[in-house]
């Protein structure tokens, strides 16, 4: 059972690669939504949205490698 879970784990990294893509969608999605609101700085908005990108763009990179 040990070697089987440890075997699974060296092998997630396509499994983290879109779960790093699927966190940057949402994050990004929360982002440009929150521009809708007058309070929310627009360059924290950008801000946030940029992190969210990169984490789509290294996720999909990730998973052409893998």
């Amino acid at each position: 059972w040990c070697r089987c879970s440890i075997s699974w784990l060296s092998n997630s990294s396509g499994h983290n690669a879109m779960i790093r893509f699927i966190l940057g969608l949402i994050i990004t999605m929360g982002a440009v939504g929150g521009m809708d609101d007058p309070a929310n700085p627009l360059l924290l908005n950008i801000a946030v949205a940029a992190v969210g990108l990169s984490l789509m763009y290294f996720g999909t990179n990730k998973m052409e490698t893998v």
